[in-house]
């Protein structure tokens, strides 16, 4: 996503019971994809309904990133999961 001004992010995960404990969610700067953000993501996601906000430093491109654990073990190909990401 693009930021346009400094600000915040407010960042929801919906996910199925079978990745509970199994995945992570970070926000890099697209010039730094080796970093995340601090504060801004976890792993492993506990919930299923997972929702954290932080800080955006600066105007620029961020990229959310959604892990498994293990994608050949923990996965979920048949129940969704929604991720929504609020700039504000």
């Amino acid at each position: 996503m693009d930021a346009t001004t400094a600000g915040s992010l407010q960042i929801r995960l919906q996910q199925p019971g079978a990745l509970v404990n199994h995945t992570g969610l970070w926000v890099y700067s697209a010039d730094d994809l080796a970093r995340p953000l601090p504060n801004c993501g976890t792993g492993p996601i506990r919930d299923r309904d997972y929702r954290c906000t932080c800080s955006l430093p600066r105007a620029e491109r961020y990229v959310v990133r959604f892990y498994s654990a293990n994608p050949d073990v923990y996965y979920d190909d048949l129940n969704p999961y929604t991720l929504q990401v609020t700039y504000q």
